[in-house]
């Protein structure tokens, strides 16, 4: 969407410490290099049956959208719009200045495309997201032997296990339909819901056919860095899912990154919302009331969710590095405790700030609370 950035006058920066109300659904984009797709620009569709009719009934843009739309077996609502961006026919192909333009257009947050991207053309894709605050999510996918091959370092999944790029997931698939479902989850988590967090891995999806149906391959993939969609067999059923769920750079697990995405735009809008109505924020305690009482509401929306979680335990590190930033030789306590602590940060600025108005640094720690998946049980019979 067109516009001054908002973060260049209010702006949140995710980050994670590891050991040693706002917006409620994300949406999807999907590139496509098809003829019939607008150059250069995003339309979006409401249903997989208006892709259909722009697209025609047997292109990959409408088996993607299928994918898409259908969202989950698990979910309670299907995603609102997918947005098709036009690669035109005269473009060099995905570059960052092309990802920018369409990045104005729509606010999207995950996005895939309906061909299998040149290796560079991925790398492209990871770094442009990198450059974007942690704002975007790339679902990349191919079906490269290399990512097949145990050892191997020449996939792209391999490669971006060696990068410290935040936000690309990448998908052992050669139709991409699997990337199209990895969206739909995303647009159709309930960020309103209680208890409504959900990692990708284990989601099920009608429209997407499994890639993986042996436990080598998916080990060997999951070792080149690759997500797959599995076949899984028991003596009691057949089941198929997304695993392991995982995204590159520091938060480590789709879900993880997904929920600081919104929480983050949510915070935001909540900042920019007191900085319209609120007449005067001064650098005191008064204003400290001001910016708390601004993002308590999707605080305790995310807690509620789940995207905030109480009872983590945490390092000694952790602890140690807490309390420091936070001046407080019971924050970490606080933050294991319930989950969250927050500095509002308008009483504690230096001179300087006030006299240049900003910026504050309000932080806010929180704690994700992670998912289990995996587990091995010993059963043990007593005699």
């Amino acid at each position: 969407m067109a516009g001054i950035p908002i973060s260049k006058l209010i702006s949140v920066t995710p980050s994670v410490l590891t050991p040693g109300t706002g917006i409620n659904q994300l949406t999807g984009l999907i590139i496509s290099n098809s003829t019939k797709a607008t150059d250069q620009k995003v339309v979006p569709f409401t249903s997989a049956a208006s892709v259909a009719t722009t697209f025609g009934a047997t292109s990959a843009e409408y088996a993607m959208a299928q994918a898409y739309f259908s969202g989950t077996r698990t979910s309670l609502f299907s995603p609102n719009v997918l947005y098709i961006a036009g690669l035109g026919s005269s473009s060099s192909g995905i570059t960052p200045d092309y990802l920018d333009l369409i990045a104005g257009q729509a606010a999207f947050t995950g996005f895939t495309t309906n061909w299998n991207l040149s290796f560079a053309e991925k790398q492209a894709c990871a770094q442009w997201v990198e450059s974007r605050n942690k704002r975007q999510w790339f679902v990349a996918w191919d079906n490269d032997q290399e990512a097949i091959t145990q050892g191997s370092s020449k996939s792209f999944g391999s490669w971006l296990q060696g990068q410290s790029l935040n936000g690309t997931t990448v998908l052992y698939d050669a139709t991409g339909l699997s990337a199209a479902g990895a969206l739909g989850w995303m647009a159709s988590i309930d960020f309103t819901a209680t208890n409504g967090r959900t990692g990708l891995s284990y989601q099920s999806n009608g429209n997407v056919t499994p890639t993986v149906i042996d436990g080598t391959t998916a080990r060997t993939l999951e070792a080149n860095g690759y997500n797959y969609y599995g076949s899984y067999d028991t003596q009691a059923s057949s089941r198929q899912w997304f695993y392991p769920g995982t995204v590159s750079g520091s938060f480590g697990f789709a879900d993880s990154y997904i929920n600081q995405i919104w929480l983050n735009t949510s915070l935001q809008n909540a900042l920019v919302n007191m900085m319209q109505t609120v007449k005067n924020i001064p650098f005191n305690a008064l204003g400290d009331s001001y910016i708390s009482s601004a993002v308590q509401d999707t605080i305790n929306q995310a807690v509620t969710f789940g995207a905030i979680r109480d009872g983590v335990n945490l390092a000694q590190s952790q602890i140690q590095n807490i309390n420091s930033q936070a001046g407080n030789t019971s924050a970490a306590q606080t933050l294991a405790t319930r989950g969250w602590y927050f500095i509002p940060g308008a009483s504690k600025a230096l001179p300087f700030v006030r006299t240049t108005r900003g910026p504050i640094t309000p932080v806010l720690f929180y704690t994700d609370g992670g998912s289990v998946q995996t587990i091995k049980l010993a059963a043990v019979e007593v005699q």
